[in-house]
């Protein structure tokens, strides 16, 4: 079938991953899938705008987010709709598609609107919503939860990455029936580098305990530094890497210093998709210390793919994917002994971590692959479309 894919994101860091693994996973089933986006990885009309200036476009729309003042940034998503709707409805005149797909982001109402006047069945994929905080606060919250709500009553399908989402959607009265729960996923990058990227303080003998992703205050890394400070001395031969950068970098690196961890903590900085997973090739054990409640953590599937034991929280959206004591261990939320503990436990013994390691890669293999997801979206899209023939 023919499906319109829209969001409205710079399809980069997680979320392009996200939409680059779904539209991938479309295609690979066969169907035909128009990418409709606010930056050109557009397929529907690539002559908006010369290549150099689409570069030009990217860096100007990343300096308005990274600066423009919240409650203008707000009212420029909210202007974006008529740009979006006016575009969905050529696009949906020109090649008129069985099947709208949008990525929920704040305000955007365009795409469901324009779906619903061309009689299209839409489907929406939500990660966050506006109950939940994100990274950047929400200016013109009330205006914003008004059209969540209109949009989230007016599509045919949601799928969301967590029962936590669900049981939101729920108890804001959306109808149960038309919300299914789907999780991230993983599928190895056709590019990934097979041999490691050498690193300075890695011989290949130690134990390196590895993050994969931004360097966010919500992972409470912090704590995750003082607990391999607290850990190294009765393992000197271990290692902690950041693969990955961001706003706490400078916090962290400050504490590696002021805890004479100098050399033993790696920060590789922020590296592409593909060598991200060239570095994972180092990490015998992989941690989220701290993660939200309704995300599905994409590192939690890239770790698992990558034959590496997790050492995470047992929150739903981490037990959900990975069961404990056999893809790696978990430990109550907040409770940094238990990390310390299931560190530990891990650190000991080897044999239990390539076990662990190699049920993970498995798991993940069998039942979490982009593929898979397609495979779902496909399935409901097609039960939608008998319903309303």
């Amino acid at each position: 079938m023919k499906i319109v894919f829209h969001h409205r994101t710079q399809r980069k860091l997680v979320e392009g991953v996200h939409i680059t693994g779904v539209i991938n996973g479309l295609k690979g089933l066969g169907h035909e899938v128009i990418e409709v986006a606010l930056v050109r990885k557009d397929t529907f009309d690539k002559s908006i705008l010369p290549r150099r200036m689409e570069g030009f476009k990217q860096r100007m729309l990343r300096i308005i987010a990274k600066y423009l003042p919240n409650f203008l940034f707000r009212l420029g998503e909210v202007a974006y709709n008529a740009v979006s709707f006016f575009k969905l409805r050529k696009v949906f005149g020109k090649v008129k598609p069985a099947l709208f797909y949008e990525r929920y982001a704040y305000f955007n109402f365009a795409g469901i609107l324009a779906a619903k006047l061309c009689g299209i069945p839409s489907i929406l994929e939500v990660n966050i919503v506006t109950a939940m905080q994100d990274k950047r606060k929400i200016a013109l919250k009330q205006l914003a939860g008004f059209i969540e709500k209109k949009i989230l009553l007016s599509c045919d399908v949601i799928f969301v990455v967590s029962n936590y989402l669900k049981d939101c959607l729920i108890q804001h009265g959306i109808d149960p029936r038309k919300i299914y729960v789907q999780p991230n996923a993983f599928t190895p990058p056709a590019a990934i580098r097979r041999e490691p990227i050498k690193i300075k303080n890695l011989d290949g003998n130690e134990t390196t305990i590895g993050f994969l992703g931004g360097l966010a205050f919500w992972y409470k890394l912090d704590r995750l530094v003082e607990v391999f400070g607290a850990i190294h001395t009765s393992f000197p031969n271990t290692r902690l890497m950041f693969i990955g950068d961001g706003p706490e970098r400078p916090v962290l690196e400050e504490m590696v210093e002021r805890l004479h961890l100098t050399g033993k903590v790696i920060f590789c900085g922020r590296v592409s998709h593909d060598e991200a997973f060239a570095l994972l090739s180092h990490v015998q054990i992989g941690v989220i210390p701290s993660t939200n409640f309704w995300g599905s953590p994409m590192k939690l599937f890239e770790y698992m793919g990558s034959g590496i034991p997790v050492v995470a929280p047992d929150l739903d959206v981490i037990t959900s994917v990975m069961t404990e004591g056999v893809h790696g261990k978990t430990f109550p939320y907040d409770d940094f002994s238990g990390f310390k503990d299931s560190l530990v436990t891990l650190l000991r013994d080897q044999r239990q971590r390539v076990r662990m390691g190699e049920a993970a890669r498995q798991h993940v293999l069998t039942n979490h692959t982009w593929d898979k997801v397609a495979q779902h979206i496909i399935q409901v899209a097609e039960n939608v479309l008998k319903n309303n023939a």
